[in-house]
């Protein structure tokens, strides 16, 4: 592999990074003609009773739905956890500096990541989060496989810059004012939990 397309191998990562809100792209929400909710990341049946692609309130005020908010807490997690394992394995002298970028951001994340999985529990199947565990680890292990590839130099400068990423505006998670009461004021729907 040449070092042309490691490189935007790379800049591709970093900008997936900072930019993607949440991993699988759009979150459809559909209600089956039986009052079913369901959640995928591909568009639903047209027969469906009820889709919603847009979930911003259309008043003009934001209305994060509670999937959505967690899956983008959930997306920022994985990419700050891969990026640590991947610092550590293939540039070792950078683990201390990435595992404390993310210990700290973890730390400071960590009621929106325990509240994140009540949310994704009471909303999603079993299957559902096992589909979307299955697909972060694929997306995530393809990007490593280039990753790995690439020269040390361009892996340990994407190293170096790993903590800086980590406490980007995007990457606050915290500050998201929206984000945080979606998820720290949400209130369990099923019943027998």
């Amino acid at each position: 592999m040449n070092t042309q397309r490691i490189a935007q191998c790379l800049a591709v990562l970093l900008a997936s990074c900072l930019l993607v809100p949440c991993w699988a792209g759009t979150v459809y929400k559909s209600v089956g003609p039986d009052g079913k909710v369901t959640y995928s990341d591909t568009p639903p049946a047209p027969n469906s009773a009820e889709v919603s692609k847009d979930l911003r309130d259309k008043t003009g005020g934001r209305k994060l739905d509670p999937v959505q908010a967690a899956m983008a807490v959930y997306a920022k997690e994985i990419i700050v956890e891969t990026a640590y394992r991947f610092c550590r394995d293939q540039v070792p002298k950078s683990e201390s500096s990435v595992g404390a970028a993310r210990n700290e951001w973890m730390d400071r994340h960590a009621p929106l990541r325990a509240k994140k999985n009540v949310v994704l529990h009471d909303k999603l199947s079993t299957g559902e989060l096992i589909d979307i565990a299955h697909k972060a680890e694929a997306e995530n292990e393809g990007i490593l496989r280039t990753l790995k590839q690439a020269p040390l130099e361009e892996r340990t400068k994407w190293c170096t810059n790993a903590p800086k990423t980590f406490t980007a505006p995007e990457f606050d998670l915290a500050s998201n004012q929206d984000l945080v009461d979606t998820i720290m004021k949400y209130k369990v729907e099923r019943q027998n939990k």
